[in-house]
């Protein structure tokens, strides 16, 4: 049985396709490896300045810390320290709250919403401030250097803005809120909270 030959296209489609499957092994191996392309793109700031995402302006107004935790349901006591964070966000774009927020210690640990730790923040229309606020449940010798990250969404963070806050605390505000006696109060918004 005689096979038949290929045609001159199928041989030049051939020799295309090895050609662009070589050039592209030699551009990947010389391109330096960075990273993922879906990162979210992270906004720094420092409290009192804005952080401007592409859906929403955002300001930490004030960072508080203690060892009870009170809202107007419950009264939480950490066996550490609470860390607190309100922040005013002002939606440009369509009505935003954020769904999502860690916070990173100053070791490089991440610390992210769970069974006592807190993110609720209003719903609000663009153009109108709504209030957002944050308690951790933290590791007091870790706290200096701390940020605050938040979000959008809390199923994904790929290719979302970020605001990621340096909340400036000190050694002299841990040992602070380590001696503390009274709760910090935790005014948490009601309407449309996430």
């Amino acid at each position: 049985m005689r096979l038949p030959r290929p045609s001159r296209a199928q041989l030049g489609a051939g020799a295309l396709v090895l050609a662009a499957l070589s050039l592209g092994r030699v551009v990947t191996e010389w391109l330096p490896e960075g990273p993922s392309p879906v990162r979210p793109f992270e906004r720094a700031t420092t409290v009192g300045h804005p952080a401007h995402l592409r859906y929403a302006d955002v300001v930490v107004s004030r960072v508080d810390g203690g060892r009870q935790l009170s809202t107007t349901t419950e009264a939480m006591l950490s066996p550490d320290l609470w860390v607190t964070v309100e922040a005013e966000v002002t939606p440009t774009l369509d009505n935003t709250a954020f769904g999502w927020a860690e916070l990173r210690d100053g070791r490089g640990r991440v610390v992210s919403l769970g069974t006592r730790n807190v993110l609720r923040c209003e719903l609000t229309n663009p153009g109108i401030p709504g209030h957002c606020i944050t308690a951790f449940e933290v590791d007091h010798d870790a706290l200096p250097g701390s940020h605050l990250v938040l979000g959008r969404s809390a199923d994904d963070q790929r290719g979302d803005d970020q605001a990621v806050v340096d909340l400036g605390i000190t050694r002299a505000d841990v040992a602070q809120w380590r001696a503390r006696t009274t709760p910090v109060e935790l005014a948490l918004p009601e309407e449309d909270a996430r």
